[in-house]
């Protein structure tokens, strides 16, 4: 089958060709672990056997009528949003994409995290990506609205994931307690939406538990102006070594092992992406 961008949807299409021009792939990296990453995670295109169960699950989610109230928090405030709708509504507004899911689980897959944390569960589609591909570790995913949250720990259970632990509350309730509770912090995503706190605040408060292993991964974080400005300070900070931009998905390095701090922007092979 010859692969062309006419078996992408617009926004897999458009997300491609905007990092086109200043992404590298595998063929033009010379950093051996970055080298690594591309070839284990960007360049991975065998299909695992979780992929296919957690798609038909997202297909089903995008068509369950059942009424949901979400519940959305401000940013940095004790306001909220209350929206009727319903699951399949929320699963195709707000649902995590599959290319995305399936880097993350290769990305998870690759570093064996052994605690790891997220932020930001909806439906759980992608949390159940990420600990398929780690199931001998636990991930704790916090969930602000109690109804998309009851919606995720039943998909969970349908699925017979036991390596989840699901937290509903405000972030900034939740997480100090949640952290506080981690023998270690290996990993943690943050799924960026409108409502999602500061990017910066996150990162202060989840400083102290990073170790030189960790990573620190954000999705999203370009679509929004205020924290796409964040972005910029992260990369500057005096703890990180090197930074990974590959299409909505940046990851933050502790590494001390790199000497000289870099950014790199990276980019799969036309055949990978379109195997994602």
């Amino acid at each position: 089958m010859v692969f062309t961008f006419a078996h992408m949807n617009f926004k897999q299409a458009k997300r491609y060709l905007a990092n086109f021009g200043t992404a590298k792939n595998l063929y033009r990296i010379h950093s051996p672990f970055v080298y690594q990453f591309a070839e284990m995670v960007l360049e991975d295109d065998r299909f695992y056997y979780a992929f296919e169960d957690l798609e038909f699950l997202r297909t089903d989610l995008k068509q369950l009528k059942e009424p949901l109230e979400r519940i959305d928090y401000h940013q940095n405030s004790k306001e909220e949003t209350r929206t009727h709708t319903t699951v399949a509504k929320v699963a195709r507004q707000y649902q995590s994409d599959r290319p995305s899911d399936r880097m993350l689980f290769r990305l998870v897959n690759w570093l064996k995290p052994k605690y790891m944390l997220e932020l930001g569960t909806s439906l759980g589609i992608s949390t159940m990506y990420q600990a398929y591909a780690a199931l001998d570790s636990r991930l704790s995913t916090i969930e602000g609205c109690p109804e998309t949250a009851g919606v995720a720990l039943d998909a969970f259970k349908f699925m017979d994931i036991k390596n989840i632990d699901l937290h509903v509350g405000r972030w900034d309730v939740v997480l100090p307690r949640v952290l506080e509770q981690l023998p270690q912090l290996d990993y943690l995503l943050v799924n960026i939406t409108a409502h999602s706190p500061i990017v910066n605040d996150l990162f202060e408060q989840c400083l102290p538990y990073f170790r030189e292993d960790s990573v620190f991964v954000l999705r999203n974080i370009h679509e929004f102006d205020k924290q796409s400005a964040a972005w910029q300070r992260i990369q500057s900070h005096a703890s990180v070594t090197f930074t990974i931009e590959v299409l909505n998905i940046n990851i933050v390095f502790f590494r001390k092992k790199i000497l000289q701090k870099e950014h790199f922007r990276l980019l799969p092979t036309l055949s990978s992406f379109l195997k994602l």
